[in-house]
């Protein structure tokens, strides 16, 4: 019970910090493209300014096209105006009213006059849908893109025909609550983007089951990213200072394991003993071999921007210490590009990073044990697994240890990320036709 109280207090106090930033969405001007983010996409920085690696790096490539990009913060993001990267608007305390609006007292109220059920979603859709309409009449963006736009703006922007994409992050798998099969068929093409935009095929695959009979595209315009430091170009200054400042994670004498860190897990050990960053196996591991291996363990992008820092930070000061945990956080920081390609392992529950970690030759150990076969996880990094790129291990140190010891041995693969370049300049040049047109 106390746990439970403590996440509405966090979740309260987000909101609360979220409504201290005045609406700014009416002053918004035309432009060609619109990009929404959120605070927890800003976990890199880049000259002072925080920065969405996937969101920024696309909104640069249209400028670069000379196409005006604006961009907007999702709810109840702090980081707006001149703060961000790209200078950003905020509609929290518009968006607060459209959550209020669907709160469950006000069904109560009139819940003699209309069905509440009815009421909690035409209420609050339209609420919202309204507002992005109005939005896209003052703005008029010929392309909308962010990263899982909600269904609000998906509403509005097919309302007023213009397109709005979904940029992967992540993980897309069959059993993904976002992106399955199962969960998708019950939703209306109304609620969906007209797009998603692409790591991999594996995506494109699994995501292609149901979006050809709702005609929704889907685009492998790969990694931004990743591509940025795989195939660097010559004026990247981003890229440029970021290799340089990389370099304080190489180790010369001993193996490099990453260790890549998720939020929520709470949800997936709910036992009360579960120290809610790691699973005990592993923080054995890193404590007995702190002399043997360059433990870097990287946090979520959400545990460096949102509301789990606090915890996860003094997690990690209790257990290693105020030096390592200085360190991790610094290091978590840095791109991820850079640090695949100067670690020999990576562990993790069940993060994402499988995948990229597989792109840059990287091999993976998978704790999380819903992941074998018979688990409720078992679609997820199946190209990986069958690949030999990743592997469950069992939770328990000696294990892990094993695991370990046995991988080394085999040496890093082959940087093998999907080259989409020509696929994703397509994109844009279709893109950046329609703006001129």
């Amino acid at each position: 019970m106390l746990k439970r109280m403590r996440v509405i207090i966090n979740y309260l106090k987000y909101i609360f910090e979220g409504m201290r930033v005045p609406d700014t969405w009416h002053l918004m001007k035309p432009c060609d493209i619109l990009i929404l983010t959120h605070d927890r996409e800003r976990s890199y920085d880049f000259r002072g300014k925080p920065y969405a690696f996937l969101i920024d790096s696309l909104g640069e490539i249209f400028r670069k096209e000379d196409l005006k990009v604006s961009c907007v913060a999702k709810p109840y993001s702090v980081i707006t105006d001149s703060k961000a990267y790209t200078f950003t608007y905020s509609y929290n305390r518009a968006s607060l009213i459209g959550q209020l609006c669907s709160l469950h007292t006000i069904n109560v109220i009139i819940r003699f006059l209309i069905e509440p059920k009815v009421f909690h979603i035409v209420w609050k859709s339209s609420y919202l849908v309204k507002l992005w309409i109005y939005i896209i009449k003052r703005v008029k963006p010929k392309c909308i893109i962010g990263i899982q736009p909600d269904v609000n703006i998906c509403m509005a922007a097919r309302r007023m025909g213009v397109d709005i994409y979904d940029l992967q992050h992540g993980v897309i798998s069959d059993s993904h609550p976002d992106y399955g099969q199962k969960y998708l068929d019950d939703s209306t093409t109304e609620t969906l983007p007209t797009g998603y935009l692409c790591w991999d095929d594996q995506s494109v695959n699994v995501l292609s089951k149901w979006v050809i009979p709702k005609q929704i595209r889907t685009i492998k315009i790969g990694n931004l990213w990743f591509l940025r430091f795989i195939y660097p170009i010559q004026n990247d200054f981003l890229v440029h200072e970021a290799v340089n400042a990389s370099k304080q994670i190489i180790d010369p004498y001993r193996p490099s394991i990453l260790v890549s860190l998720q939020w929520g897990m709470r949800q997936f050990y709910p036992e009360k003993e579960f120290n809610g960053v790691m699973v005990k196996a592993l923080e054995e591991t890193i404590l007995e071999t702190f002399e043997d291996y360059n433990w870097i363990v990287r946090l979520h992008p959400v545990q460096l921007m949102g509301e789990e820092k606090e915890s996860v930070t003094q997690y990690l000061i209790e257990v290693f210490g105020n030096e390592k945990a200085d360190m991790w956080l610094d290091t978590s920081k840095l791109p991820l590009p850079l640090i695949l390609k100067n670690v020999n392992l990576h562990i993790t529950d069940f993060s994402s990073i499988v995948i990229e970690a597989s792109w840059m030759g990287v091999r993976s150990g998978i704790l999380n044990q819903e992941v074998k076969s018979g688990g409720k996880f078992e679609d997820y990094y199946v190209s990986e697994r069958n690949s030999g790129m990743a592997e469950v291990i069992d939770q328990n140190p000696e294990a892990i240890k094993s695991w370990i010891s046995k991988t080394l041995e085999k040496g890093k693969g082959d940087i093998q990320i999907p080259d989409t370049r020509d696929i994703r300049d397509a994109f844009i040049e279709e893109v950046v036709e329609k703006c001129r047109s």
